[in-house]
């Protein structure tokens, strides 16, 4: 989720390079209603929302038990420490500084799929 339709539109390129499905939303309340029903591999949120921050509505999201573990990638034009200790710092959790580097948010969705559950069960021998 990012009201910056610019920056959605770089995301799901990206995402369909990988052959990923992207579903985007401008909005924080269209996100907290959605997700439930798409139940999505990885929310990439801007942290800066209109009348809210992505890392509260990321919050708000992972209080449902069946999203609770999915990855999480934040963005942010602002410093990146500053992210990290207003976020938990737990398992799942990425961050990107603005502009965006093609490059490496290709590594780091890439990253965020392998280090799901499922992905592990995978490479299981």
């Amino acid at each position: 989720m990012d009201h910056d339709q610019a920056v959605q539109d770089e995301i799901a390129a990206v995402l369909g390079q990988l052959g990923v499905a992207c579903h985007s939303c401008l909005t924080a309340e269209a996100a907290v209603q959605l997700a439930p029903l798409l139940l999505p591999d990885l929310i990439i949120a801007d942290v800066s929302l209109q009348g809210t921050s992505g890392v509260e509505v990321c919050a708000q999201i992972k209080q449902d038990e069946a999203l609770a573990d999915v990855p999480v990638m934040f963005l942010s034009a602002g410093q990146i420490p500053d992210i990290i200790r207003r976020h938990d710092g737990g398992k799942g959790a990425y961050y990107l500084r603005k502009p965006l580097d093609r490059r490496v948010l290709l590594q780091l969705i890439e990253g965020a799929f392998a280090a799901t559950p499922e992905a592990a069960l995978a490479n299981e021998p």
